[in-house]
């Protein structure tokens, strides 16, 4: 039986996703995903080709409403476009079933949504319908149990302090993942950490 541990950090534009495999309490397998819409800046395809054993992006057609459209079309493009990253994490999971062949058990940390943040724009609302619609995919899921970890829960796991800034979070991956970087490396980063936490509260 493998246990497959799933960092997600959800995002509208750069949802990371870290996968770590473990048989018994070996790690046999670790690999990091950005969920993103439409194509690939020089950047990330440059990373993507020098990473390809450890990391890839995940693409999906993103449904833009024009100046013209209505209201209630913008918000049902925005709805389509949360459903195809969702459909992205359900499909990172189902490679894992296939490639250790269904002998699997998937354990999934989300993060959860910062109720204390100061910037209450309309994009934090949209984070966090998007919170919840991964949250109904994983649910979904008959092998794979959800964990819900806070911001600060994560932060003091991975540093010990739960106030934590993301560059701290970010240093103290690298120092696990010598010279692996990425444009958007926070993401990767936090996923990771969920990764991380979901095993620790987990005993296999």
């Amino acid at each position: 039986m493998f246990d497959i541990f799933v960092g997600v950090d959800p995002s509208i534009n750069s949802t990371g996703v870290c996968v770590l495999v473990y048989e018994d309490e070996t790690q046999i397998d670790e690999h990091f995903f950005i969920i993103k819409p439409d194509k690939l800046t020089k950047k990330e395809q440059a990373a993507e080709e020098k990473y390809i054993k450890q990391f890839e992006y995940m693409l999906y057609d993103k449904m833009t409403p024009d100046k013209e459209s209505t209201n209630t079309f913008s918000e049902l493009c925005k709805t389509k476009n949360f459903i195809k990253i969702c459909n992205s994490v359900k499909e990172i999971i189902n490679k894992y079933r296939i490639k250790y062949q269904g002998m699997t058990r998937f354990h999934v940390c989300q993060e959860g949504i910062s109720y204390g943040s100061k910037n209450k724009t309309k994009s934090i609302f949209d984070l966090a319908g998007l919170n919840f619609m991964l949250r109904w995919a994983v649910i979904g899921i008959y092998d794979a149990d959800l964990t819900i970890g806070t911001p600060g829960e994560i932060k003091k796991f991975a540093s010990g302090n739960g106030n934590c800034n993301k560059d701290i979070m970010v240093s103290l991956f690298q120092a696990s993942h010598f010279g692996f970087d990425l444009p958007k490396l926070d993401d990767i980063a936090d996923a990771y950490w969920m990764a991380k936490y979901a095993k620790n509260i987990i005993e296999i």
